[in-house]
This record gives structure tokens, C-alpha cells and sequence, in this order.
């Protein structure tokens, strides 16, 4: 069954249930005298109205699961009834949006807080989660988010004054690595474990991992504040 039909039968049988369970009250108030008096027994019966809307619904919900993908990247272009979004597969998706069924929240730390569409900004990393249908991806929820990346490799200088550190990475890039307070900072123990671990216990030719926060995600990065960072000590992973 096509969910769009499914939704249309859904809907109308809904209509259908409110509308005879309207009659049958009205029905009890119209007078013995009536010509045409209406009787409850006339109508369908709500019950077994109720048992098809019911599994019409179930039949949705199958429907939307089994059709509902998440989109992720960053806000191109904004037009009231759609977004485009530069994916982080490389593409462009075209969102549609339903001014009724569509809703925005913000993420939070660990929460999050519902928004208006026009809080919706270019450039913006977004979370969407919807259902793909006859070619078109339309929106149930979109999330506005930060967006971090990752990079890993091998100190070369350190600043101790400034917590600021130089790492050579996998990619042969250059990332100069300011730590801040907010910073987390693990360090993997010879037990194979994590520990909370401090600016100081890094040395040069140690392997340090970070994430941070991109602001884009086609726009390179030479310089960070990340969020975590982790560090192997030096010869740890030739053990």
C-alpha cells in the first residue's frame, strides 16, 4: 500500500468515525415527532470503524519506518518550501517541507529545544529525518546541531606556556592545537584503558587524537580548540 494512500484512507476514516459518532448524539435529541427520525443502528458501527482506522495506522507506522532516512550537511539554499543540503556524501538533497507536519528543534548539549522555521539559517549543519517517496525526501524533523570533525597524528612542538601544541597529521597536514579548560583530555595507560590525563603529561612524538567544531564542512582547518583530545604515548602502539 502506498503511504499516501494509506494516509488519505487513514484520514478519511477518521472524518468518517467523528462525524457518525456527531450524528448518533444528535440523533438521541430529535424529538419523537420527527418525520424522519434517525436511529442509531443506521450508522456504521464505531467499533469496527475504529478497529480499521486502527490498523490503517499500524499499517502507516510500518509504512514511515520502513521509508524514513536521516540527511545530514549543511543549509544551501532556504525557500519556503524547501531546503537544499550539502551532504556529507558530497551531493545536494533537496528537502521538501510541510508547513504542518515539519518541525525544527536545536540541539543542546544533550538536549534539545524546539524552534520556528525561520530560525533556520544558510550555512547551518542540519540532522533531517523523513520519508523518501516517489523520489522526493520530505522532512518530519530537521536538527540544527554542530557539526565536529576529527584528526589525529603525531606532536612535533609543544608550548607549554600557551597549551598549545603542533601535530603533523595521517594526512600530512599541519594543525596547530590550542587547548582550552572546556578541553577533555584523556590519555590511553599501558592497561589499555583511558584516564583523565593533563596538558603536561604530553610529549613530542606522542599520537594525539582531537575533535572539534567546524564551522563548514568544505572550508580546511589549521587551527583548533578541540572539545576532546586523546593521546597514545610514544611507542605505545608498537607494543
Amino acid at each position: 500500500m502506498n503511504i499516501r494512500i494509506a494516509l488519505f484512507l487513514l484520514l478519511s476514516l477518521t472524518v468518517l468515525a467523528l462525524a457518525s459518532f456527531t450524528v448518533m448524539v444528535h440523533a438521541q435529541d430529535v424529538p419523537a415527532t420527527s418525520s424522519a427520525p434517525m436511529q442509531a443502528t443506521e450508522l456504521e458501527d464505531p467499533d469496527s470503524l475504529r478497529m480499521l482506522r486502527d490498523k490503517l495506522a499500524s499499517v502507516v507506522a510500518e509504512l514511515r519506518k520502513k521509508d524514513e532516512q536521516v540527511v545530514a550537511g549543511e543549509v544551501r539554499v532556504i525557500e519556503p518550501n524547501y531546503l537544499e543540503i550539502d551532504t556529507i556524501a558530497g551531493v545536494v538533497q533537496k528537502v521538501e517541507l510541510d508547513e504542518a507536519l515539519t518541525k525544527y528543534f536545536r540541539v543542546v548539549g544533550a538536549a534539545k529545544e524546539e524552534i520556528e522555521p525561520k530560525d533556520m539559517v544558510l550555512g547551518a549543519y542540519v540532522l533531517v529525518t523523513g520519508l523518501r517517496t516517489d523520489g522526493s525526501f520530505t522532512a518530519n524533523e530537521i536538527y540544527i546541531d554542530e557539526h565536529f570533525d576529527s584528526k589525529a597524528g603525531r606532536v612535533t612542538e609543544l608550548d607549554a606556556t600557551n597549551l598549545t601544541l603542533r601535530l603533523e597529521t595521517f594526512d600530512k597536514d599541519i594543525l596547530t592545537v590550542s587547548v582550552a579548560r572546556s578541553t577533555t583530555q584523556e590519555l590511553l595507560n599501558a592497561s589499555g584503558t583511558l584516564e583523565a590525563s593533563i596538558f603536561s603529561r604530553i610529549k613530542e612524538g606522542d599520537t594525539v587524537h582531537v575533535v572539534y567544531a567546524v564551522s563548514s564542512l568544505r572550508t580546511p582547518v589549521s587551527a583548533v580548540t578541540p572539545t576532546r583530545l586523546l593521546v597514545i604515548p610514544m611507542g605505545y602502539l608498537s607494543k
